[in-house]
C-alpha cells in the first residue's frame, strides 16, 4: 500500500517537470570529420529575471552559445511574450565536438517559440538555416552533409533556406536521399510543419487616422515646396547651383508619384529633401554673413525650444504618444547637430528639419497600447543590453563594419545617463536594426539580395498585423515599411535598411507588458492542478477505504 501511495506522489509532480522540457533535433557538422551530425538541443523555461544559462559537453564555440542567446531573443519577439519574467536553461550534449553556431539558429528559435507556446514538436523534423530579424531563415552551408546525416538518422522532413537550392539540385538529393526537403522562407512556415499548428495572418489594414494625418503632414511638406520652388523663380540661380536645383526637381517628381500612390510617408520624405535642396540654394544666394547666419541660428533654435516645450507638456500614456515623441526629439535632436555645422548646407538642414519636427507634432495623441511611463528607464536599459549581445555577435564577423552603429549605440548610452529615455529607446531600437541589415547580408551574394529584401519587407508587414490585432497600430513601424516598399526596385539596400527599421519599430510594445496578476494559471499550470485534485481525490479514497479495512478486520478479531 505504502508503494502504490508513493508512487502516486510521484505521479502527482511528474506533469508539473515534464511540462517545462522540450526538445529538438540540430543538424550540425562535426569538428573533427567535417561530417554531417545531429545532436539533441534541450530547453528548460523556468520563472525568472530573462537570463540565458547554456550547458555544453564538450564545450561549444563561443558563435554557438551567442547563436542561442539571439534565438531566444527572436523567439520572444515572434511569440509575442514577455520574456524577462522567464530564464532559459538550454543543454547541448554531444560525443564528439561539434560546429552549429549560425546554422542552427531557426531550431534553436523555434525550439525556444514552442516551449513559449507549449507546443510539443514533430522528432521526425529538422531544419537547418540561420535566424534573422523578422522570423527570416537564411542561408547556410554544407547542405549536402547535412541532409544525408538527416536521412541517415531516417528523418522524414528536412527544411532548408529557400533558394540556396534550384529545382534541378533539389530532385536529385530527394532522389538520392530518399527524404522529404521542404524549402522554408520565414520560421511561421517552419512552425506550421513542426507543431501542426495553423499560423493566422490577418489583413493589413491602414489605420484611418493614420492615414489622414500623414496625409494631411505630407500635404503641408509639399506645400512648402511648392513656395521655395515659387522663390527661387523671382530669382536668377547661378549655374553652380545647377545641379542642386535639378536634385530637387528630382525629389519633388518622386514625391508626386509616391502622393499618388497613397504613399504619403514616402511622398513627405522626398519633399523634405527638395526643400532642403532648394533652402540652400536661396540661402546662397543670399551670401549671408556671420551675424545673419547666427541670427538664423537663433530663430532656429528657438523653434526647436517651443517643440520642446510643447512636448514636455504631453504625458506619454500609449505608443502613439511614445513614437511621435520618438520621432519629433530625434528631428529636434538632428536639426542641432547641423546647426553646429558652419555651412550653408547644414543651416538649409537644420531649419527644413525644424519645420519636420513641427509637422509630427500631429501625432501627439495617436491612440495605442497604454504603456507605464515610469517603465521607461527599464526599457532603455533592456534595448540597450540587446543590441550590445546582437552587436557582439556580429563583431565575430566584420568588426570593422559597424563602426557607425558603434556610436549610433553609444549615443544610446549617453541618453540613458542623461534621463533622455525616449532618445535612447529610440536610438537603440534603430541600431538594432542596422545590425541585423548587417547580419542578414552576411552571406548574401548581390544577385540574391532581391530575394532578401521580399522576405524583410514581407516581415514587417506581418509584424505590423500583430500589433493590429493587439489594438496597436504602429506609426513609426508602418511608415518606414512603406518608404522599403517605395525604394524596392531604386535603392535595394537602403530599402532593406527601412524594412529592417519596420520590423524593429513595430516592436515596442514588448518592452511594455500588460502587468501580470498577482495569481495566474496558464494551460498547462491548469492542467497539472485539476490533474493533482483528482489524483488527492484518489489518495484520499484509497486511504479512506484502508482505514475502513482496518477498522473492520479489527472488529473481527
Amino acid at each position: 500500500m505504502k508503494k502504490l501511495l508513493f508512487f502516486l506522489a510521484i505521479l502527482l509532480l511528474v506533469p508539473g517537470v515534464l511540462a517545462q522540457k522540450n526538445t529538438i533535433k540540430l543538424l550540425a557538422v562535426n569538428e573533427g570529420t567535417k561530417q554531417g551530425a545531429i545532436v539533441d538541443l534541450d530547453l528548460n523555461v523556468v520563472d525568472g529575471s530573462g537570463k540565458v544559462f547554456i550547458e555544453t559537453y564538450p564545450l561549444t564555440q563561443i558563435d554557438t552559445q551567442i547563436s542561442l542567446r539571439i534565438a531566444k531573443l527572436n523567439a520572444c519577439k515572434m511569440s509575442g511574450k514577455y520574456c524577462l519574467d522567464k530564464d532559459f536553461l538550454y543543454s547541448l550534449k554531444t560525443d564528439s565536438p561539434v560546429v552549429a553556431g549560425p546554422s542552427a539558429g531557426a531550431a534553436m528559435t523555434l525550439l525556444t517559440m514552442a516551449s513559449l507556446e507549449n507546443k510539443k514538436i514533430n522528432p521526425d523534423s529538422i531544419i537547418t538555416g540561420t535566424i534573422n530579424s523578422g522570423g527570416v531563415i537564411g542561408v547556410v552551408g554544407g547542405l549536402n552533409e547535412k541532409i544525408k546525416a538527416a536521412a541517415n538518422k531516417s528523418m522524414k522532413k528536412v527544411l532548408i533556406p529557400k533558394g540556396e537550392l534550384n529545382s534541378t539540385e533539389l530532385k536529385k538529393l530527394r532522389g538520392e536521399f530518399n527524404i522529404d526537403i521542404i524549402e522554408v522562407s520565414n520560421i511561421e512556415e517552419a512552425f506550421e510543419i513542426f507543431t501542426g499548428e495553423k499560423v493566422v495572418r490577418p489583413e493589413l489594414v491602414v489605420n484611418s487616422n493614420y492615414k489622414d494625418t500623414m496625409k494631411k503632414m505630407n500635404e503641408d511638406m509639399c506645400k512648402r515646396t511648392e513656395t521655395l520652388k515659387d522663390e527661387l523663380k523671382k530669382v536668377d540661380i547661378p549655374k553652380k547651383y545647377n545641379g542642386t536645383f535639378n536634385l530637387g526637381l528630382n525629389l519633388s517628381e518622386k514625391a508626386e508619384k509616391f502622393y499618388s500612390d497613397e504613399k504619403y510617408y514616402s511622398s513627405a520624405s522626398r519633399c523634405f529633401g527638395t526643400n532642403v535642396y532648394f533652402r540652400e540654394i536661396l540661402f546662397g544666394i543670399l551670401n549671408l554673413t556671420e551675424n545673419e547666419t547666427e541670427k538664423q541660428k537663433h530663430i532656429i533654435e528657438k523653434e526647436l525650444q517651443g517643440i520642446e516645450m510643447e512636448l514636455n507638456l504631453t504625458e506619454i500614456s500609449n505608443l502613439g504618444d511614445l513614437e511621435a515623441n520618438m520621432i519629433v526629439r530625434e528631428r529636434v535632436d538632428d536639426a542641432r547637430k547641423n546647426l553646429m555645422e558652419n555651412s550653408t548646407k547644414g543651416l538649409s538642414y537644420a531649419l527644413e528639419r525644424s519645420y519636420g519636427a513641427s509637422s509630427w507634432l500631429n501625432f501627439v495623441g495617436f491612440p495605442g497600447k497604454s504603456i507605464d511611463e515610469s517603465k521607461m528607464k527599464e526599457s532603455c536599459m533592456m534595448k540597450i543590453s540587446e543590441v550590445n549581445e546582437l552587436y557582439n555577435y556580429v563583431a565575430l564577423y566584420v568588426p570593422f563594419l559597424m563602426e557607425e552603429t558603434k556610436k549610433e549605440l553609444e549615443l544610446a548610452k549617453k541618453y540613458l545617463d542623461s534621463n533622455d529615455y525616449i532618445l535612447c529607446l529610440f536610438k537603440a531600437s534603430k541600431s538594432e536594426a542596422e545590425i541585423n541589415a548587417a547580419l542578414s547580408t552576411l552571406y548574401i551574394s548581390d544577385s540574391n539580395v532581391k530575394v532578401l529584401l521580399q522576405n524583410k519587407i514581407f516581415a514587417a508587414k506581418k509584424e505590423i498585423e500583430k500589433q493590429i490585432v493587439n489594438g496597436n497600430f504602429p506609426i513609426l513601424g508602418y511608415s518606414y515599411y512603406e518608404y522599403a516598399n517605395a525604394l524596392n526596385e531604386s535603392d535595394r539596400y537602403n530599402a532593406l535598411l527601412y524594412a529592417e527599421y519596420g520590423i524593429e519599430l513595430s516592436n515596442l510594445d514588448v518592452f511594455f507588458p500588460v502587468k501580470r496578476p498577482f495569481f495566474k494559471l496558464d494551460e498547462r499550470a491548469l492542467m497539472t492542478l485539476v490533474l493533482g485534485f483528482l489524483i488527492g481525490v484518489v489518495l484520499f479514497s484509497i486511504r479512506k477505504g484502508y482505514r475502513r479495512n482496518k477498522i473492520v478486520l479489527k472488529r473481527r478479531r
